[in-house]
């Protein structure tokens, strides 16, 4: 039953980090011109942080650390790419989501607690999505589907890597399980621009 787990667990890391190969293609092509910045800073402290927390909270390789590191890589990849190959901007939006996020580590790391931390991290994730939420519906030619909907379905998937249902192991995965659903905000402006595309 644990090797059962387990597998679980390697596939939706490993879907997790596929996820990031075609967005870094996209970027190095140009397809992708217009990386959020912000958002790709705030997943890379944050998912570092979330890993370090999970840790600490009692997720193990075995069941559910290997996707929130993973999850963690591909934000820092994407970030140093985004910063060499893209043509971005900063708006007030960015700085608003980054006081907030900043503001939430803060909390997070000063009250020292793993379980608080995990939600800390979690708001904080969300904060930090809303600049690639909004510029998806305001520019959805400028995204691809693909790596979105990867990380949305490996997202999911974590939660059947959990091997017991306690605080630490379960927090993430089932955040990370309503964030699959939330992530349609991410990708349904994709589906419907390249859906309109199609019907011209």
């Amino acid at each position: 039953m644990q090797d059962f787990q387990m597998n679980w667990g390697l596939l939706s890391a490993a879907i997790i980090f596929f996820s990031g190969f075609p967005y870094v293609l996209a970027i190095i092509k140009g397809e992708v011109s217009k990386p959020v910045i912000s958002t790709w800073i705030l997943w890379s402290v944050i998912g570092t942080l979330l890993l370090v927390t999970s840790y600490q909270a009692g997720a193990r390789w075995d069941t559910t650390l290997l996707p929130v590191l993973l999850g963690a890589v591909n934000p820092v990849i994407i970030l140093i790419l985004s910063l060499r190959y893209g043509k971005y901007k900063w708006t007030s939006v960015d700085t608003t989501c980054v006081i907030i996020c900043l503001i939430t580590v803060i909390v997070w790391q000063v009250t020292n607690s793993p379980v608080l931390g995990l939600i800390g991290a979690i708001i904080a994730h969300i904060v930090g999505a809303l600049p690639q939420a909004i510029k998806n519906w305001k520019d959805p030619k400028d995204e691809i589907l693909l790596p979105w909907a990867m990380f949305s379905f490996a997202s999911a998937l974590s939660i059947l890597a959990i091997s017991e249902w306690t605080i630490g192991q379960a927090l993430f995965p089932v955040y990370m399980t309503i964030f699959s659903a939330l992530a349609l905000t991410l990708t349904l402006p994709l589906i419907l621009y390249r859906l309109k595309l199609r019907t011209r």
